[in-house]
């Protein structure tokens, strides 16, 4: 359908150089309509629509009569040329062949529409040249790279925002939800910390992915800071020493570019000493950097593992935290009870329920 063809060939944020959607148009040859007719069963594979009256009894409920045929026919191949303009898609002809007795009805009436379904035959080739353009695409989409030399640090970076991307190229609706959460992260009247929260599957981590899709757009120029943490996304990423070194490193990278020499690369060694500079640290890398965001956002935090008390939440932000530095994450609502302890370990920060989709929706 129409609808399937657009959704599918929606131009992504970020444009690939090569395929990743592919169409193929079917090409019966004229002994294969041939034999169609012979059975009486072309009305299966052509198109619906027909301006023209047609006499034969059999077949004359099979088409729709309308007079504007010929502007439903202009649509269809429209939808073709609008495929073929698509830099990401692929889009080729295929030949099939039909068998005698290859279609059948599955419901027929008398004197009104039936029903039924057919078969193409001779595929080998169509079956042979798919194979072949999927392997090419997905050697020129995911050319082997060295990742022996990338800093390990933004080797995670790479995973887990490629995770939130993920799930937010199929996040749908919940409009006022995106809306207010967004608003959250990018704005500063509110308390510092937000905390998505609902049941299993009802969308918390494609509402934070979406979100933070967006709020990723902010670090153009490099004026904001923006921080992705997805919990169980990439091999570590559930211990919360993992999650706050990633986060101090980044930090500390985003104020030597900024031309602070004095601080340290690296954060302490000990978790002792990390987690005893942890909200300083923070608290004053917002006060000096007041009219920029940092956008701190962590999914599922409920799967973190319960080492170094993650599930206490204390690593959460400080009421005496500036409003610049803006912190969501998502959790279950019952599981290791990092919902309840998110509010007692952060009384003022607002919560966000996320519901199951409503019809609109």
């Amino acid at each position: 359908t129409s609808l399937e063809v657009c959704h599918a060939t929606r131009t992504p944020k970020k444009l690939p150089p090569y395929p990743t959607v592919f169409f193929y148009k079917r090409n019966f040859s004229e002994e294969a309509k041939t034999r169609m007719e012979e059975d009486k069963f072309n009305w299966v594979f052509e198109f619906e629509y027909t301006d023209k009256e047609i006499e034969d009894p059999d077949l004359k409920h099979q088409y729709t009569l309308i007079s504007n045929a010929e502007d439903y026919k202009r649509d269809k191949e429209s939808l073709d040329e609008f495929l073929k303009d698509k830099n990401h898609v692929l889009f080729a002809d295929y030949s099939a062949d039909y068998i005698n007795g290859h279609a059948y009805y599955t419901a027929k009436r008398e004197n009104a529409k039936s029903f039924g379904v057919g078969y193409a035959a001779g595929l080998d080739d169509f079956a042979k040249k798919v194979e072949e353009d999927l392997l090419a695409a997905i050697k020129m989409n995911f050319a082997e790279k060295d990742v022996d030399n990338i800093d390990p640090y933004v080797f995670d970076t790479i995973q887990h925002e490629n995770a939130v991307k993920l799930k937010a190229s199929t996040f749908v609706g919940r409009d006022k939800m995106m809306k207010d959460a967004l608003a959250h992260v990018t704005g500063t009247d509110s308390d510092t910390t937000l905390i998505l929260h609902g049941e299993p599957g009802c969308g918390k981590s494609g509402l934070l992915a979406a979100v933070s899709q967006q709020a990723m757009e902010l670090r153009s120029g490099k004026k904001h800071f923006v921080f992705i943490h997805a919990v169980d996304s990439c091999p570590g990423s559930n211990l919360l020493e993992k999650f706050l070194r990633r986060l101090h490193v980044n930090l500390r990278a985003f104020r030597r570019a900024a031309g602070e020499n004095k601080v340290n690369a690296a954060p302490p060694a000990s978790m002792t000493d990390l987690k005893q500079e942890h909200h300083s640290f923070i608290e004053e890398t917002g006060n000096t950097y007041p009219k920029c965001k940092f956008i701190i956002i962590v999914d599922a935090v409920n799967q973190f593992n319960e080492s170094n008390r993650a599930w206490d939440m204390w690593w959460l932000m400080r009421k005496t935290c500036p409003k610049n530095v803006r912190f969501m994450i998502s959790t279950l609502n019952e599981e290791n009870n990092t919902f309840a302890n998110a509010k007692t370990s952060c009384p003022s920060a607002e919560t966000l329920e996320v519901t199951s989709m409503s019809k609109e929706d």
